[in-house]
């Protein structure tokens, strides 16, 4: 939050912070594993075929059976350089998926404070969407069952005229921040006045995730009596 915190102007004061969830890099881990089984992939066919030149496609999956572990490495750097360089460059891509996803991770920075939303991207081509607390006029949040289950969600925020912010897909606790803006926008009223507003609010959504929940893992065949 060091933009942030450099742009509060005097009697202006952070009320919450938030920012991607972990489900974010997740995702892209989630990537680095494909690539990575797509680079073991290309290894043992460079092997195989190093040791089994004539070797028909659809022989593949038997012949690596009667491979070492040895015999696989020997191959592969005895194997042709393209299949080597595929392989590294597999890896590769799936490092730079992550990397990139923990630098917009920790360069992107959102926040309430009592006078302004906040919205920055970017390290050097740095982009930043600000909204006045008065003239915000309606939150949307959306989450998907995954999302209410993981505390994450998409959230966009409407000022008057065409000030509009859209907040990443991947924000955490989405809920809370709304509280935070509606707590700002009442200056009486403290973010536990705002929770206690929208108590039966949440509780109508907590019994949507449970029948929805349920609903996804009934039996297929079984019926409501």
């Amino acid at each position: 939050m060091l933009y942030i915190m450099e742009s509060l102007s005097p009697g202006e004061h952070i009320i919450q912070p938030t920012g991607y969830h972990w489900i974010f890099v997740f995702h892209r881990f989630v990537t680095f594993l494909f690539f990575c089984v797509l680079a073991i992939a290309v290894v043992v066919i460079g092997a195989i075929y190093h040791k089994y030149p004539t070797l028909p496609p659809w022989k593949i999956p038997d012949a690596w059976h009667y491979m070492t572990f040895t015999e696989i490495l020997r191959g592969f750097w005895s194997a042709h350089f393209i299949l080597r360089i595929s392989a590294f460059l597999l890896v590769m891509l799936g490092l730079m998926h992550i990397a990139i996803a923990m630098i917009i991770r920790a360069t992107t920075e959102i926040a309430v404070t009592n006078r302004r939303l906040i919205f920055k991207q970017g390290i050097i081509a740095r982009k930043v969407n600000e909204l006045k607390i008065e003239n915000i006029e309606g939150i949307n949040v959306s989450q998907s069952i995954m999302g209410r289950i993981l505390n994450y969600g998409q959230m966009s925020a409407h000022g008057t005229g065409i000030g509009e912010i859209h907040f990443p897909d991947y924000m955490a606790d989405p809920v809370a921040f709304r509280r935070a803006i509606q707590s700002a926008r009442s200056p009486g009223l403290s973010t536990d006045d705002v929770r206690s507003q929208h108590h039966v609010y949440q509780a109508d959504e907590d019994n949507e995730l449970a029948q929805a929940t349920a609903r996804h893992q009934r039996p297929r065949g079984s019926v409501d009596i």
